[in-house]
């Protein structure tokens, strides 16, 4: 939290409009300009979707109030990669990618890259609709790639 005109007093924060049966807690609930704090949002197992929530700051006779958004992905599965194989050779350099689709999914990205560690991307296509991709541009023949998906829900990976 940072100071305004020269604002110093402690300030109590909160957090309200969340659905129910979700908690949010502050690693500290009283701050003061030039601290920080983290706000932790838990058991959104059952709540998939956008949420405007009320953050709170009193101090004293001071009370000012802002809109946030959060989201919540979980419930969105991981995809398994199904063709080609693990390992698989002479797959062609315009091969077909699948994957099996995965719950609560809206659309997926894939990322084709010479590295395990996926840090030299030669793919990377986002808002793919379905389960499977064509590669248009081809690779290169007698090289190793490694490919991965994931599955996206309404905004990011």
């Amino acid at each position: 939290m940072s100071s305004y005109n020269g604002f110093s007093s402690p300030v109590t924060l909160s957090v309200s409009g969340l659905p129910a049966g979700i908690s949010a807690n502050f690693s500290n609930t009283v701050v003061t300009p030039g601290t920080t704090t983290q706000l932790t949002v838990t058991n959104t197992s059952g709540a998939v979707g956008n949420y405007t929530l009320l953050l709170n700051g009193i101090s004293g006779a001071i009370n000012k109030s802002m809109d946030f958004t959060v989201g919540s992905s979980l419930g969105v599965g991981i995809p398994t990669l199904t063709s080609p194989a693990n390992n698989a050779t002479n797959i062609g350099s315009l091969p077909s990618l699948t994957w099996a689709a995965t719950t609560n999914a809206t659309t997926y990205q894939l990322q084709i890259s010479r590295r395990p560690d996926f840090n030299s991307l030669v793919l990377n296509e986002l808002g793919i609709t379905t389960n499977s991709y064509t590669v248009v541009a081809p690779l290169s023949g007698y090289s190793e790639y490694y490919w991965r998906t994931c599955s996206q829900f309404m905004w990011n990976w």
